[in-house]
């Protein structure tokens, strides 16, 4: 699959990602704190699926803010995301004066994906990602019907896999007494995201502006784990990393707006959050088509019409956000 085009115009997308990510901002903040139990002159720390700069920028203003005045170490900061995002426009916007945290801040960036190791190991003192660790490292298997079920017991193995193999990586990066927290979506019943992405599909087929088999050359690229499976992937480092939080909340369905420029504005930041994360994946379906683009700007048309209808009917949200917060302890 592409990556090129997943995170092009993040920055622009991600209002809602923020938010998301601020609803854990007490646990975030608990997590750093420890860190100074772990005494260095250079504190390490790296934000896994920095995009383009914007969020993680906000982000660590305010966490490593929340720590420069109980210690006079300095801070090593990696941020971390695919060789393929727009680095300009993160150099960018991490040296402007806005996002600028203190002189005893280094940042440095590495292009690599972070289902690999990509920093020496029992370096690091803390490691953070926030709505990242859910993409795939590995393809699902390629559905067979229009209506087929992404949440299968096939599909949850390569999910458990998945995670499973990035707490191993950041726990060999991590020195003992090194924090991990992350922030991703779990699995309530339903993915809402994915049911977008197959209702856009199965519409467009309808159409008869795909095939069918274009529909199901659509592999969503993301699996949620529901919180007896996080479970089962954090028994497997029992007595290697220490649990603080496997927090869950809730975020609400999103109730009616009665201004109308206010609802056009939601539905709007929603849509093209969703577009953005997905165009690659569009790009990928559509390769072959002389009208690639055309039908590009189609899906995207018709995946506002089905977010508009799903928040008119009180249908959207209502999901999980699961934080986990670890420490290496052995």
């Amino acid at each position: 699959m592409s990556v090129e085009n997943r995170m092009k115009n993040y920055n622009q997308n991600s209002s809602y990602q923020l938010h998301l990510a601020k609803l854990s901002t007490d646990l975030i903040l608990q997590a750093i704190s420890r860190v100074l139990n772990t005494p260095s002159q250079t504190y390490v720390l790296a934000d896994y699926g920095c995009s383009e700069g914007l969020n993680s920028s906000i982000l660590f203003k305010e966490i490593i803010g929340h720590i420069e005045n109980l210690t006079e170490s300095n801070f090593l900061l990696f941020f971390n995301d695919l060789p393929f995002i727009n680095w300009a426009n993160f150099f960018k916007v991490i040296s402007s004066q806005e996002a600028f945290i203190s002189k005893r801040v280094f940042s440095s960036a590495i292009g690599k994906s972070f289902g690999e190791q990509i920093l020496p190991s029992n370096t690091l003192h803390f490691g953070f990602s926030s709505l990242a660790f859910h993409w795939l490292s590995e393809p699902v298997p390629k559905y067979t019907r229009l209506e087929f079920n992404h949440y299968n017991e096939e599909n949850a193995q390569i999910g458990i896999r998945h995670y499973t193999r990035l707490l191993e990586l950041r726990y060999q990066e991590l020195v003992i007494g090194g924090q991990l927290i992350f922030i991703t979506l779990t699995f309530l019943g339903e993915d809402a995201i994915y049911e977008f992405q197959k209702e856009l599909f199965n519409q467009l087929h309808k159409k008869g502006l795909i095939t069918e088999e274009e529909a199901l050359n659509f592999k969503y690229p993301i699996y949620l784990l529901t919180s007896e499976q996080w479970d089962k992937v954090l028994e497997t480092f029992a007595g290697r990393f220490k649990i603080h939080e496997k927090n869950i909340r809730i975020i609400p369905k999103i109730s009616l707006i009665s201004d109308e420029s206010q609802l056009k504005g939601m539905l709007e930041t929603l849509s093209n959050a969703f577009f953005c994360m997905f165009k690659d994946c569009y790009e990928s379906v559509f390769q072959n088509r002389e009208n690639k683009e055309e039908i590009i700007d189609i899906a995207k048309e018709n995946l506002k019409e089905i977010v508009a209808e799903k928040v008119m009917k009180q249908e959207f949200g209502e999901g999980n956000t699961i934080c986990i917060a670890l420490e290496k302890i052995s």
